[in-house]
């Protein structure tokens, strides 16, 4: 593949970090979309081209990209809590990008960042009604707070005639700064002696999950998929997780056996509590369509390396890394509503 260009929105992000890092390697010339220039540090030592702007804003695209011609854009970000908007805003960026390409006779591919539980729920591993989803599963979200994703996502395949659209649904991404799990790692370092550690589900809940390296690689194989076979690719959901899913009962376990013996209480989910719904969500998913472009996870599961991603975990919180902080930031948010 002759070298191409690829626009990361959110390149500071958790994910997008790791997409821009991944492309990189792989003889992308990688720009990387941030909100200003205190997000931006550390971008350009990674041999990734900082652009300070907003999707909310597109001046920066005149001011800065006037000429750029992109073959892929990469979408990481969302808003939950304001979903629909952040959504339009991504998808006029998208447009106006698109534009630029057609001038010269491109159409760009869009990977648009969704989520695997906007398939709804697998109920609990061992239960009569266990099902594991795949990219037929019809989407069943019961999470309120992800019901506009589930909504929006798919509206990225409307544009073919500006854009070719790839909707990626990863499962709870871990590894370095912790993401989805950082939560679970917090309430372990700062348990009291005699206080329980209160999680909020089963201990046959599902947690599905894979490195947030190896999801990386999945955007990248795509993207170079879509050059070499089009069709492969093009108006496709792709499903992204490790072969071997984890229960939380076999997280408690493996956190009991870096942090010593604590106690735990299995609490019922209130349905109007979004984080509490969101921890006790149970899925099960199955990325074959994604290995057969020849995908394959190359980090071990959360549960067999769980010294290791706790002990990476724990060192971001020490460097205060942005990331890390900003889950639990809004875990709390959620949990004061």
């Amino acid at each position: 593949m002759t070298n191409k260009t690829v626009l990361v929105t959110g390149a500071n992000g958790y994910l997008g970090r790791a997409v821009c890092h991944i492309f990189s390697l792989s003889g992308w010339t990688v720009y990387g979309l941030v909100r200003s220039q205190e997000k931006a540090t550390g971008l350009a030592l990674d041999e990734i081209t900082p652009i300070i702007g907003s999707s909310s804003d597109l001046s920066f695209l005149s001011d800065k990209l006037q000429d750029t011609v992109f073959d892929v854009i990469v979408s990481t970000t969302e808003d939950l809590g304001n979903y629909t908007p952040h959504f339009e805003s991504i998808l006029e960026l998208v447009k106006a990008v698109s534009g630029t390409a057609k001038k010269h006779g491109k159409k760009p591919l869009l990977l648009f960042t969704s989520g695997s539980k906007d398939t709804g729920e697998s109920g609990l591993e061992g239960s009569p009604d266990f099902v594991v989803h795949d990219e037929t599963t019809p989407d069943n979200n019961q999470v309120k707070i992800i019901a506009p994703r589930t909504e929006n996502a798919p509206r990225v395949f409307n544009y073919q005639d500006q854009f070719h659209g790839v909707v990626i649904r990863p499962t709870p991404l871990y590894g370095h700064s912790g993401s989805f799990y950082g939560q679970l790692f917090h309430s372990f370092t700062t348990n009291q002696p005699g206080q329980s550690i209160v999680i909020y589900g089963d201990p046959k809940t599902v947690w599905h999950g894979v490195h947030v390296d190896d999801c990386a690689r999945a955007y990248e194989l795509l993207a170079s998929q879509f050059y070499q076979c089009s069709e492969k690719v093009h108006g496709q959901i792709f499903l992204i997780g490790n072969e071997k899913w984890d229960t939380v009962g076999d997280i408690v376990e493996g956190l009991r056996k870096v942090y010593g013996e604590r106690k735990v209480e299995w609490m019922t989910p209130d349905p109007n509590n979004q984080f509490q719904t969101l921890m006790a969500h149970s899925q099960a998913i199955c990325a074959d369509k994604m290995r057969a472009l020849g995908w394959t996870t190359k980090k071990p599961a959360l549960v067999d390396s769980i010294d290791v991603y706790v002990a990476a975990w724990e060192e971001a919180m020490r460097m205060e890394d942005a990331r890390a902080k900003k889950m639990l930031e809004m875990v709390n948010l959620v949990l004061k509503e």
